[in-house]
């Protein structure tokens, strides 16, 4: 099926088409089936391109339902930082040094760069484990501030500066830090440099429920809606619906209102060859084209996006509980372009 990208504002605010068909049957069916192994009560799917744009929701949601983005937030991150860098705030490459001063391990992280952290060659060791778990089920309502969780990391598992990509939330959370020193606030700094252009009205740092905001359940059932909700961390901040995702990753790779074309091709390339990492977003193709995107897993979220370079299609799927989001969205990708 040969599809081609409408412009940006044509796309973002097109009606939905209003007839069902062998496509949408096909995808609402993948996700009917993807609920029924998992532990969430509602997944959304959003597929788009220049012609065809679905919504599909499958349990107790609705398409502007909001979820906890978990890892997905941090494509979000990056781009906030790379827009500070663009307009001279930051430096890319320079040594963090006084910028993660009074944080813990801040002898360490002042070595590395920004460049380090988002693409996670900075060696620094993770601070998710089973200590700050437990601690973040007893007080799930605690909003911990940076400190508080670098805190959980060991610096005698530190690797040394350019070590081999390794995947570690440290560096989003520093990379948070950074953002809040520079705009006083993380939720300051994402709504100026990311929700603000991209008119991404559904999303926040955090929420304190309300109205069309996913419970999230864990493999066991049980409600975790409050450890998420409360995640503000750089390494997973964001609760937002799929129509801003969508908004977020269009305007992100087909405009400059975020950052600039160079700025682009620098986030987009692979920070060490075979990592299929870039800054913040994932470097990857199948059998219908390479993508760029990222996945998001947490005790009440699985969440993942994929943008295919070459017609601009995206995929975005949503769920509030455990789910294998990799066999959803192969899945969801063979069906859409599958003759």
């Amino acid at each position: 099926m040969l599809r081609h990208a409408l412009p940006l504002a044509a796309l973002l605010f097109a009606a939905p088409p209003s007839y069902a068909g062998p496509l949408e049957d096909a995808l609402t069916d993948l996700i009917a089936e993807a609920r029924a192994q998992s532990s969430a009560s509602a997944v959304v799917l959003l597929a788009s391109d220049g012609d065809e744009r679905f919504v599909l929701v499958d349990g107790d949601g609705t398409p502007e339902t909001r979820f906890y983005l978990a890892s997905v937030g941090k494509t979000l991150v990056a781009a906030a930082v790379l827009n500070a860098v663009e307009r001279g705030a930051l430096d890319l490459d320079a040594p963090l040094g006084a910028q993660v001063a009074g944080l813990p391990m801040a002898d360490l992280a002042a070595t590395r760069s920004l460049r380090d952290l988002l693409n996670h060659t900075s060696g620094l060791p993770d601070y998710l484990d089973d200590a700050f778990f437990e601690d973040a089920a007893a007080r799930p309502s605690h909003r911990w501030s940076p400190a508080e969780a670098l805190g959980y990391a060991d610096p005698a598992e530190a690797l040394p500066r350019g070590s081999p990509f390794e995947y570690t939330n440290t560096n989003y959370v520093l990379l948070g830090a950074v953002l809040e020193g520079l705009d006083g606030s993380l939720a300051a700094a994402m709504d100026a440099r990311v929700f603000g252009p991209t008119k991404m009205t559904a999303s926040s740092v955090g929420a304190k429920g309300g109205a069309n905001l996913a419970r999230g359940y864990d493999e066991t059932g049980r409600d975790v809606s409050e450890v998420l909700w409360n995640s503000t961390l750089g390494d997973g901040p964001v609760v937002g619906s799929a129509p801003d995702l969508e908004r977020f990753v269009r305007t992100l790779m087909e405009s400059d209102r975020i950052i600039g074309s160079a700025m682009r091709a620098q986030m987009l390339r692979e920070g060490q060859s075979g990592s299929g990492y870039g800054l913040g977003i994932g470097v990857d193709g199948d059998d219908w084209g390479d993508w760029f995107g990222h996945s998001g897993g947490f005790d009440g979220a699985a969440t993942d996006y994929r943008y295919y370079a070459e017609d601009g299609t995206m995929l975005i799927v949503l769920a509030n509980g455990d789910l294998d989001t990799d066999w959803v969205m192969d899945e969801a990708a063979a069906i859409w372009f599958g003759d």
